[in-house]
């Protein structure tokens, strides 16, 4: 279900700056991204661990680990569904589901996650007749997992694909029957993306025009969509659940957020039987929601083994961090002071000699690096006109 955040989405999304235009005669070069925006690698580590698509793909795998635990699936179907939806649903009876099934691009579906919930009274529904078929026993709750960074207009007809798949699948694995009764589906999806969900949840919304004699024969469906930047964080707060500590740290727009919630979320794991869970979010804190953020990791950090240790290193490395990112904006910030005294010399130099500079004589300016300035610059005491300055 990630679900949804690419790691631009995950890590840059949540630092992104706007960029501004300067209408003056000299535009300036913009200046370049920070350090903590290209996170370290470990030292003696494999760098392609560590690329913007492993992070991602680990963002997803957290996810996949995460709510295939009985206990996080049950605190999100507690707190964050409508209590309607489960209405006459036992909880105590929530059970996973295996899914290998392939598609008909033949692209399987595996990272998939489905549950299930029995009915509360299963033999009292059989009110319609001894000859009726009894209503389906189960309800199938199913979290398609891909990591979703923006809003997918497509969603409604993936999510119709997947209720087929999962359809087929339970009849070949002679779950039911081909005669039915089919179970219902409760499609959710989790999308973590900066920017709000702005398309349809259900496929009728993109035939809002149907006409009744056409619409029986016309497919839909629709899903559950948890925008996870829109829940109240409040609330969130509120509730003493690793579930919702998890999308209280996935709202977190800093490295720094993340490891101030850690002893919260220790606090929630701390029985044994949470152990995998343990493990999960240790791995999620060091290799994603760390380096999403722009923070570093190191072979000692990788070697942590319990929550509590990993917010005390943590802890201290955060100081260093915030200790080089002002170093580095400082540099950066004589480098650009250079930058731009080079292009004011050069502009002076060139309107004192051939007068008010021509529209792409400034285009180039605009566009070129220090050392090209520089000969520039050497070129103009020379040069009989400000063609020759730029080599034309």
């Amino acid at each position: 279900m990630s679900a949804h955040s690419d790691l631009a989405e995950l890590g840059h999304r949540r630092h992104a700056s706007d960029s501004s235009t300067h209408a003056s005669a000299m535009p300036t070069k913009p200046s370049p991204p920070r350090h903590p925006a290209k996170p370290a690698q470990p030292a003696g580590k494999d760098n392609a661990r560590f690329t913007l698509r492993a992070v991602r793909q680990r963002h997803d795998e957290t996810y996949h680990k995460l709510f295939s635990d009985r206990h996080m699936m049950q605190q999100l179907l507690q707190d964050f569904l409508p209590s309607a939806l489960l209405d006459g649903w036992n909880p105590d009876t929530l059970e996973s589901q295996n899914t290998q099934w392939t598609n008909a691009r033949l692209e399987r579906r595996a990272s998939d996650i489905i549950w299930r919930l029995r009915r509360r009274n299963p033999a009292s529904n059989n009110a319609a007749g001894p000859t009726a078929k009894p209503p389906p026993e189960w309800i199938y709750l199913y979290v398609p997992l891909e990591h979703q960074g923006r809003p997918d207009p497509r969603m409604p007809l993936r999510v119709l694909e997947y209720a087929v798949l999962t359809l087929n699948g339970l009849l070949d694995a002679r779950e039911i029957r081909p005669e039915g009764p089919y179970p219902f589906l409760l499609p959710i999806v989790l999308y973590n993306g900066k920017r709000r969900w702005n398309t349809p949840t259900s496929l009728r919304q993109y035939q809002p025009d149907v006409p009744e004699a056409l619409r029986q024969y016309n497919p839909n469906i629709a899903f559950l969509l948890i925008d996870i930047n829109t829940l109240d964080p409040l609330r969130l707060q509120s509730l003493s659940n690793p579930c919702a500590a998890f999308f209280l740290m996935e709202r977190q727009n800093t490295f720094q957020g993340v490891v101030d919630l850690i002893p919260r979320l220790d606090a929630l794991l701390s029985e044994e039987h949470h152990a995998a869970l343990r493990r999960t979010f240790l791995s999620w804190i060091c290799e994603v929601a760390i380096l999403a953020r722009g923070g570093r990791i190191d072979e000692l950090l990788l070697q942590a083994q319990s929550l509590s240790e990993v917010h005390t290193m943590l802890a201290e490395r955060v100081k260093d961090w915030f200790a080089d990112a002002r170093q580095e904006g400082r540099q950066e910030g004589l480098q650009e002071g250079e930058f731009k005294g080079a292009i004011l010399l050069l502009q002076s130099q060139l309107e004192q000699k051939f007068g008010p500079l021509p529209h792409w004589a400034l285009n180039r300016i605009a566009q070129a690096d220090t050392e090209a300035l520089r000969q520039w610059a050497l070129n103009v005491l020379q040069a009989e006109q400000i063609e020759d300055v730029f080599g034309h």
